[in-house]
């Protein structure tokens, strides 16, 4: 009895150590990290169209602020001058929204990955051993089953396994018995229709689809926002050298004064009210770079980059933009574009097309249900087959539609969800539209303000000119000057503003018009790969045209 006792604890000991190194060990993680990887990039790889934009940047980083800082350092150089391309591609890295989407994208491939082996041959083994003790008898006996389950599209499932079990027991007792076990079952009514049985899939693929595109409508609006950071703060840091001019030319107007008014060639009450605006003009350039240091930490933020962190931005980037009115296109052409091209209106679309397959899924439930079962087992007591059995069976399983209440709410359900859909994309067509008249008329008025703007600020400057040189023979007052000059700076700052206002605008329109592309560098261009750089001024015209072409081309094919 003690020997036996000792060979079954053995036994169950082993078999219980197998189980541990075999099915407990978490393997290699980062090789499953690998696997999964490779199977979520290639699944964007594949669903990644070309009207999304070039395809780049989506891969997920784990870098933090430690390796923000060190490319940093490295794009900064010598000179500690952050450039515009720079800045966006800090966002493209390390921006933490930019980052939740790409975690967005990657969360969404990687369910559609778990939709798939649903539909796949899914293998399973499970296994047993276990020791019992019961007043004085002895028993041991360990059990293994491996097999496979399969769901075909048309409801289908098969499954099927092998079983092996052996026993020993205290009376001397032992065998090994081994099962083989297979079923069939396929619906005929309810369940059978391969869009019903695939729905989950479709959906999953579809949703896919989505996510990718609200990824890359995502980009584009990125990439605005790093331009209007930026800008912004240039537009700051302009406003601060105005402001040191103008404090200069004011002290300076001061001192002058001060000098005339020795001899006796202005009054008291004048020379105060030069001073009066020294120090004004010094209290708006403290505000002035209060106000730039301010922008340039919200543009830091934005990057992911410790506001601590010191780098200059590129003024020449101001001078740059081009201030050309080349707006020959027109307001409903670049709405044609929008309705073709825009992605989150493609999504809203789609959506519609689910809902229809929904009201499908939903009136198939409500169908009478009739399935086929079958089944077949062979087993044998022995591994030599001294004796076996086997057992064949075939069944037909009837479910009448007698209460279908909650399918048929359901059902309803989806019909009333099919027609808000519809509502949903309809309004989004008119907001689409709204948003690409308003940003086509704030283009235009940008680029008439900044001519306005321009011409004021060549009276300004001619005005204080002149204004001065009256002053030198007394035929204008301190006040004269001194209103002059504030104008002048009024002017300065306005004409800098108007600049940078078209050129956002022009990016505010290009962006909701859907020509926009964003490149792999996150810098944009317009139209497809292969068309001109932002920096080099496309042309939308063009652009629009040449789409408009392809589609009634296509158009026609298609007739």
């Amino acid at each position: 009895m003690k020997m036996f006792s000792v060979q079954i604890v053995k036994t169950l000991c082993c078999a219980a150590m197998t189980a541990v190194v075999i099915g407990c060990d978490g393997g290699n993680l980062t090789e499953y990290q690998q696997q999964i990887d490779a199977e979520v990039h290639d699944i964007i790889d594949r669903k990644w169209s070309g009207r999304m934009g070039q395809k780049a940047s989506y891969s997920m980083t784990e870098a933090g602020t430690d390796q923000a800082l060190y490319e940093l350092e490295d794009m900064l150089g010598d000179r500690g001058v952050l450039a515009l391309p720079q800045a966006v591609t800090l966002a493209t890295e390390y921006n933490r929204q930019y980052q939740q989407e790409k975690e967005l994208l990657y969360l969404q491939a990687l369910d559609l990955t778990v939709v798939r082996h649903a539909y796949e041959a899914n293998p399973f083994s499970t296994g047993r051993a276990e020791y019992v003790y019961d007043e004085g008898d002895e028993a041991a006996a360990a059990d293994l089953a491996t097999g496979f389950t399969r769901l075909l599209s048309d409801g289908t499932r098969i499954t099927t396994s092998v079983a092996l079990a052996w026993a020993n027991l205290a009376s001397g007792s032992d065998g090994i018995s081994g099962v083989f076990d297979a079923s069939v079952f396929k619906p005929l009514l309810r369940g059978s229709d391969p869009l019903v049985v695939l729905e989950p899939l479709t959906q999953a693929e579809r949703d896919t689809i989505y996510q990718l595109r609200s990824f890359n409508r995502f980009r584009k609006e990125q990439v605005v926002a790093v331009f209007t950071l930026y800008f912004q703060a240039l537009q700051q840091l302009d406003r601060v050298r105005n402001a040191e001019e103008n404090y200069k030319k004011l002290r300076n107007l001061y001192t002058t004064m001060q000098k005339r008014a020795e001899v006796g060639r202005f009054e008291k009450l004048e020379l105060q009210q030069a001073e009066q605006d020294v120090i004004q003009a010094r209290d708006i350039l403290i505000q002035e770079r209060k106000d730039y240091e301010d922008a340039v930490d919200a543009l830091k933020l934005f990057l992911n980059v410790p506001p601590t962190v010191e780098f200059k931005l590129d003024a020449d980037q101001l001078a740059a933009i081009s201030t050309e009115e080349s707006v020959t296109f027109t307001e409903a052409q670049a709405i044609s574009a929008a309705m073709e091209l825009r992605l989150d209106l493609a999504n809203a679309r789609d959506r519609v097309e689910d809902a229809r397959r929904k009201v499908v899924v939903a009136a198939d439930a409500v169908r009478a249900e009739l399935n086929i079962a079958a089944g077949g087992q062979a087993g044998t007591e022995s591994l030599a087959g001294l004796s076996s059995e086997e057992l064949v069976s075939v069944g037909l399983e009837l479910d009448l539609p007698l209460d279908r209440t909650d399918e048929k709410a359901a059902w309803r359900a989806s019909l009333i969800t099919l027609n808000q859909q519809k509502r949903a994309q309809a309004e989004l067509e008119d907001v689409i539209a709204a948003q690409v008249r308003q940003a086509y008329r704030d283009m235009v008025e940008a680029g008439q303000l900044y001519s306005t703007q321009v011409e004021s600020l060549e009276l300004a400057d001619e005005r204080f000119e002149h204004t001065s040189m009256l002053q030198q023979y007394d035929r204008a007052s301190t006040r004269d000057v001194l209103d002059a000059q504030e104008d002048y700076l009024d002017a300065q700052d306005r004409a800098t503003e108007a600049r940078v206002q078209f050129l956002l605008a022009k990016l505010r329109f290009y962006r909701d018009a859907g020509v926009m592309q964003i490149r792999p560098d996150g810098m944009w261009q317009l139209g497809a790969e292969g068309t001109e750089a932002a920096n080099d001024q496309p042309d939308v015209e063009s652009y629009i045209d040449e789409w408009m072409r392809r589609r009634r081309s296509s158009r026609q094919k298609e007739l």
